[in-house]
């Protein structure tokens, strides 16, 4: 069956559910059944006092006649984060769907989905939870050859279903893969897209990648691939800006469940430009730019629900990729520090303009301090050197426009799209 691309988006819903459990349970209770209705999995959920979530969004009929053949929960202590489901829709038809990340506001997410999986996509040929996704597909072979299988998810689950297509490819499971449906995932490494050139040349014009915020404009596309950028409207009711547009509530649907041609944002044209140019980088660099960028997510969390210092974190953050990146050519250590030296100020600045208190900003201040006195160890009597590499940042990010005509580059990428 052709799946509207609104049928496509529920099933990501469906992977966001917490079925995993209901789904068990029901396996005892019921031996020689293999599939369940989501409305069942709803109402054994309820009766076990469970939030199942996220199916609320979802027809009557979908809700009686979709159901759950397989799950994979590895989103548990411990584990890679990976959450799963094979959803039969129709006689020999069936959607993979993977969840994307969870709120970061949850350590374990904040370890599994943020760090490690969506930050580990720089120069990576596998992350945990691509690995996952992987023995999933092989564990599940002989079920998925008996329907004419699609594999979709939205964030971090889109990117999965990319890989999940890709590894069809390469484990001889393509021949009934219908195709994959990426909703405002990021893009995979080139270290990845290299690898798998013959497999992706295979399954490619099966893919399909939409993108509507910055999200989706991380890192390099699947050649070959569709790549649609479509629309996104405020509907009220919740905060409506660049990085919360990302979620699937947001998306334009026609009256026949077909998604709305859009077009590309600013903020997404720069980060395009700029993820790609950081997968350019030796991969040292990257190791090390990854470092200090998961010290700030956990200082995030550390902060909790404080949104101004939170805030002021976030533009921190964005200001230390910017001078990592910069310090191409210094010692990682030392280009790490550097660009660690510039961003204090950033953070104090960024806290004095949302006018946080003196106690919020000393605070950071420390915490900043804690992390510089643990990494000064590493660097002691290259004090010179590391002023070196302070000043070489300053001085590079003075010439950096005009030395790669970066203005005019990025210009044109984003009218391309």
């Amino acid at each position: 069956m052709a799946y509207t691309d609104k049928e496509l988006k529920d099933a990501t819903q469906v992977a966001y559910a917490e079925l995993a459990g209901s789904f068990e349970r029901l396996l005892k209770k019921n031996p020689g059944q293999r599939a369940f209705t989501l409305e069942q999995l709803r109402l054994e959920g309820e009766r076990n006092g469970e939030a199942v979530g996220r199916l609320a969004g979802l027809s009557d009929a979908q809700r009686n006649t979709w159901k759950l053949v397989a799950v994979r929960n590895d989103d548990l202590p411990g584990g890679s984060g990976l959450y799963c489901c094979v959803i039969e829709t129709g006689p020999g038809e069936a959607i993979v769907a993977y969840r994307g990340s969870e709120n970061m506001r949850n350590l374990m997410n904040l370890q599994q989905d943020w760090v490690g999986a969506d930050l580990a996509l720089l120069h990576n040929t596998a992350t945990p939870q691509e690995r996952e996704a992987e023995r999933f597909l092989l564990e599940n072979r002989g079920l998925l050859e008996r329907y004419q299988w699609t594999a979709t998810g939205h964030s971090l689950g889109g990117e999965l279903a990319e890989y999940t297509a890709i590894m069809a490819a390469h484990h001889g499971m393509d021949g009934n893969f219908a195709g994959s449906y990426s909703f405002d995932g990021p893009g995979h490494s080139n270290t990845i897209l290299e690898k798998y050139q013959n497999e992706i040349e295979k399954v490619s014009g099966k893919m399909v990648h939409y993108r509507w915020s910055p999200v989706g404009n991380l890192l390099n596309e699947i050649p070959g691939a569709r790549q649609q950028m479509v629309a996104v409207e405020d509907k009220g009711g919740d905060k409506y800006g660049p990085l919360t547009r990302h979620d699937t509530k947001y998306l334009v649907f026609t009256p026949e469940g077909q998604l709305v041609a859009g077009k590309m944002d600013p903020l997404s044209g720069l980060l395009l430009y700029f993820s790609r140019g950081l997968d350019r980088l030796p991969k040292p660099m990257d190791d090390a730019l990854l470092r200090v960028v998961s010290q700030t997510l956990y200082a995030n969390y550390w902060i909790g629900q404080d949104e101004t210092l939170r805030n002021s974190l976030v533009a921190g953050g964005a200001a230390l990729l910017l001078a990592a990146g910069l310090t191409a050519g210094v010692a990682p250590t030392i280009a790490a520090l550097a660009a660690a030296a510039l961003v204090v100020a950033t953070f104090v600045v960024g806290v004095a303009l949302l006018e946080a208190t003196y106690e919020a900003i000393v605070w950071i201040a420390g915490k900043i301090c804690e992390f510089a006195a643990k990494a000064w160890e590493g660097i002691r009597g290259k004090e010179s050197e590391l002023a070196q590499a302070i000043s070489q940042t300053i001085q590079s990010a003075k010439g950096w426009l005009s030395q790669r005509n970066i203005l005019e580059t990025m210009k044109e990428d984003y009218h391309a799209y």
